[in-house]
Order: C-alpha cells, then sequence, then structure tokens
C-alpha cells in the first residue's frame, strides 16, 4: 500500500515494463499495455476499475475514490481476448525478480 505520490513515482520508475509480455507457462497470455494508480483495497479498487473499463481513463475513475491508499496496476492487453485483466506491480515485479536484475545491469 501507498501514498499517491509514492504510487506516481513507482508507476514511473518501473515504466519500462509497458510493452513486456505475461507468460502462463511457455504461452503468452498478453502484454502491458500500461500501468495505473488504483485503490489499495478490495472493494473501492472493484469499483475503480468497473468505472475504468467504461472510460479508458485511469484519473476520472480515481477521482470518486476519497481514500489515502493505493496500489498500482499493470493492465494487461491478452491475446485470445478483449476482457481486461490487471496485476499490481508488486506481484509482477516478485515473479520477475530474476528479469528486473538482469534490466539492471544492461
Amino acid at each position: 500500500m501507498l501514498t499517491f505520490i509514492e504510487a506516481k513515482q513507482a508507476a514511473d520508475r518501473h515504466s519500462y515494463v509497458v510493452g513486456t509480455h505475461i507468460r502462463k507457462g511457455q504461452r503468452i497470455f498478453g502484454t502491458v499495455d500500461r500501468l495505473i494508480i488504483a485503490p489499495f483495497d478490495g472493494i473501492n479498487q472493484h469499483r475503480f476499475l468497473q468505472e475504468y473499463k467504461q472510460s479508458k481513463n485511469a484519473e476520472k475513475a480515481l477521482q470518486s475514490y476519497s481514500g489515502h491508499l493505493f496500489t498500482v496496476l499493470l493492465v494487461v492487453a491478452p491475446v485470445a481476448t478483449q476482457e481486461l485483466h490487471t496485476i499490481e506491480l508488486e506481484q509482477y515485479l516478485k515473479s520477475h525478480e530474476h528479469k528486473e536484475q538482469l534490466a539492471l545491469l544492461s
């Protein structure tokens, strides 16, 4: 859980993940389309994502949230469907830790 400023900084710092493939096993599931700042808690995040699906505008969808805890979500464009899929940035980084370390070396 982050403040809005921390979430913004994390999204900016990890913008390099946009365009990377998300895999399920050996199969490419989708591509990271963008990073968005979202409410941290489940109910508000669900409401936010419903609004985001309609408007495709994260800032507009976030306007109705009055809380102070945020997270960063990766919006994934799936290969096979038009559904909206998201992954928390922290979860993504944990599962791709070795790739991040390699990116820092190059």
